[in-house]
């Protein structure tokens, strides 16, 4: 099993939940990232699938890594599929990570949701007769993405390379670091503007199903 040691978990990231993994698998092997919750890579384990299919205690190892994480779901992770076959693999009851999953194009929707809200209450208060300036986006994020081909498009992102397993895996790590850092973008409107803070509630850490499935994971606790 080959593992590449990655940085610490930034101290200002909120300590509620562990973090998140991406997990993808080609015809020959699995690829586990785990990614802190503001979508920074802390570690990753590259393993023939053979081995997993043969040593319970690596898959088990590999299943532990991921256990107490938001797990990413994208079009090219097939992630229920390869943790239906780790879980079998180390034997454990399948299943028992349905609750902690998340879409990513889901959770790029949530941003895209959020600034709405916000131009929303950018409106509501000029109706009111008061003036305020429109926000300066840094980055302009168009319209919903389906994919990860979509989002690494518009995070001007290319496509890593790598083994399809690889390539995958960061792909998706990409993606997750730009909806976190446009998330962030877009919630620091509430530091700054007091009527989007009254409208919308106090800045969140991350996008609401990202942050669902984060608190999720952070109470699993599997037999291992």
């Amino acid at each position: 099993m080959t593992t590449l040691e990655g940085q610490s978990v930034p101290a200002d990231v909120p300590t509620w939940a562990t973090g998140s993994a991406v997990l993808t698998a080609d015809s020959d092997t699995l690829a586990v990232w785990q990614v802190s919750l503001d979508g920074r890579p802390t570690g990753a384990w590259i393993t023939p699938l053979d081995e997993l299919r043969a040593e319970p205690d690596t898959a088990g190892r590999l299943v532990n890594c991921v256990e107490r994480r938001a797990i990413a779901l994208s079009d090219v992770s097939r992630a229920d599929t390869v943790l239906s076959e780790l879980t079998t693999c180390a034997k454990l009851e399948d299943g028992w990570w349905r609750g902690q999953t998340f879409d990513v194009a889901g959770a790029f929707g949530d941003v895209l949701e959020r600034r709405a809200g916000v131009e929303h209450a950018i409106a509501a208060v000029r109706e009111s007769g008061r003036k305020t300036t429109d926000i300066d986006w840094r980055r302009d994020l168009g319209g919903p993405a389906g994919s990860i081909a979509e989002l690494l498009r518009l995070a001007r992102l290319g496509v890593p390379s790598g083994s399809p397993a690889v390539s995958d895996a960061l792909a998706v790590v990409g993606v997750l670091r730009w909806i976190a850092g446009v998330w962030e973008e877009t919630e620091q409107v509430k530091n700054r503007r007091d009527y989007v803070r009254t409208a919308l509630g106090p800045p969140e850490p991350l996008p609401p199903r990202w942050r669902e499935a984060a608190l999720a994971a952070d109470r699993t606790r599997l037999p291992l």
